[in-house]
């Protein structure tokens, strides 16, 4: 038992704080990098929050990438800007939740792989941990596309999961009024393109019409009052008052999915069981972004439909314990 779970605590303090000691003190099934441009879309530290408070996964690392040069809503694209929305969110969660190590995401131009693509392999290349290895992406592929370049034998040592990437026409439409690359896609493309030529490399991928399935709304949001969840809310509602009631009362936590696929899987068999996808031979993607494909040795998965309720019901009872321990 961990010590700051002990001690004289009210019933709903007290079975909150079970909770999270269980989530911190059960072996996980698996390992997980989490990669995010966690100074873009607030989607990211949802996602982030709910995979630590997630016992099924060991947060090994967090990332913090870029996006685009111009930046989102007024604020910096680069990785330093990044980083800096990391500190506050981890000091909001509760003490029992471990802290995982930090680097910056690799930089587009950068031709040796730095700090983050190196932990990536190295974990990738551990003979002491045999659980399986996820790295989960919901950005560009550039650090990925380092570490790949550095060491590709680790491609068959790892599993990929990257929210990005434009609609299969056999399944879906593109959202009315799209022009360009998806936005994950258009971070890097080439970056995806080294990644997605790896022959070995198992990648789950959630295109743009799958992660779009992830709306919640406002008032569930704005509801939750965990000191994490206040903050997030927060910086969601400076983009609603920039965009002037535009983006009406819905929000997309995009990058969700990540903990669905990893840490919600199946009890027997584990698998990410009751999402569904197709096989496809995607080995890279044409300059309108569309998936050039060839035979893979290992084909990729893509979802088109997401388990959205276990997903969000999930979220949020994790959330309301979380502000019981508050």
């Amino acid at each position: 038992m961990i010590k700051s779970c002990t001690g004289p605590l009210k019933w709903a303090v007290l079975l909150a704080s079970l909770f999270i000691c269980s989530a911190v003190a059960d072996p996980a099934r698996y390992r997980v990098i989490v990669d995010n441009d966690f100074g873009g879309d607030p989607d990211g530290l949802y996602q982030l929050v709910h995979q630590l408070l997630s016992s099924a996964t060991e947060v090994r690392a967090i990332i913090a990438s870029q996006h685009y040069p111009t930046g989102f809503y007024g604020a910096p694209g680069d990785t330093a800007y990044s980083l800096t929305r990391l500190p506050p969110l981890l000091a909001s969660l509760p003490a029992a939740i471990k802290r995982p190590k930090i680097f910056p995401g690799q930089a587009s131009n950068a031709n040796e792989a730095g700090a983050a693509a190196t932990f990536i392999i190295q974990e990738a290349l551990r003979e002491d941990d045999s659980r399986p290895l996820f790295v989960l992406a919901g950005a560009g592929l550039t650090t990925m596309a380092a570490a790949l370049r550095q060491q590709p034998d680790i491609a068959n040592r790892l599993t990929l999961i990257w929210i990005g990437g434009a609609e299969d026409p056999a399944l879906a439409m593109p959202p009315p009024g799209v022009q360009g690359l998806e936005y994950n896609l258009g971070i890097d493309p080439a970056a995806a393109n080294l990644v997605f030529s790896q022959q070995n490399l198992a990648i789950w991928q959630v295109p743009r019409n799958a992660y779009r399935q992830t709306l919640v709304s406002n008032a569930e949001l704005a509801a939750l009052q965990s000191r994490p969840a206040v903050d997030m809310w927060r910086q969601i509602q400076t983009i609603q008052q920039k965009e002037q009631g535009r983006l009406g009362e819905t929000y997309a936590l995009g990058d969700s999915p990540l903990v669905l696929l990893s840490a919600l899987q199946s009890g027997w068999q584990p698998d990410a069981s009751s999402s569904h996808y197709v096989l496809r031979q995607t080995v890279g993607f044409d300059a309108m972004g569309k998936p050039v494909e060839a035979k893979r040795v290992t084909p990729v998965r893509l979802y088109h439909q997401l388990d959205t309720r276990l997903m969000l019901a999930d979220f949020f009872a994790k959330m309301r314990r979380l502000e019981a321990s508050d």
